[in-house]
């Protein structure tokens, strides 16, 4: 993807959260504010990741301007060798409505498995939690 069209794309994206929205993604340090979430999204879509899907479990609105949602998401991520891996995990988002639109207000998400198998090209400026998941599940499966 090219760089300008994935900016482009970020700040699409972004444009759908609350001003002080909250992302706290893996492996990086909470995410606050548009211009953050924003900066966040155009790195994970430098990724080449293709094949995003979300799927909504359960979305509940839990107040008059509040609702939460639940659910999975799968992925396709370059490996090497040219090959490509599925992820797949899950989210959790809190919507708040503002002037009359949902907006994100938290965003947040994990892999069900240890990406091991992902390029570091795949994974950027989070590197070091894939490393401890990587090194979590070694202890598991010893």
């Amino acid at each position: 993807m090219c760089r300008r069209f994935a900016t482009a794309v970020a700040w699409a994206v972004a444009a759908k959260y609350t001003e002080n929205a909250t992302m706290p993604p893996p492996g990086m340090d909470i995410q606050k504010g548009r211009a953050a979430i924003e900066k966040t999204v155009a790195g994970l879509g430098g990724t080449g990741i293709r094949n995003f899907a979300l799927t909504a479990v359960d979305v509940s609105q839990v107040g008059p301007d509040t609702a939460r949602e639940i659910g999975r998401f799968s992925l396709d991520a370059p490996a090497p060798k040219k090959k490509w891996v599925k992820a797949d995990g899950k989210y959790a988002v809190v919507w708040k409505l503002v002037a009359g639109e949902w907006l994100l207000d938290v965003d947040l998400w994990n892999l069900n498995k240890s990406p091991r198998c992902l390029t570091s090209q795949a994974r950027p400026r989070i590197p070091r939690a894939f490393d401890r998941l990587d090194r979590a599940h070694s202890h598991e499966s010893s």
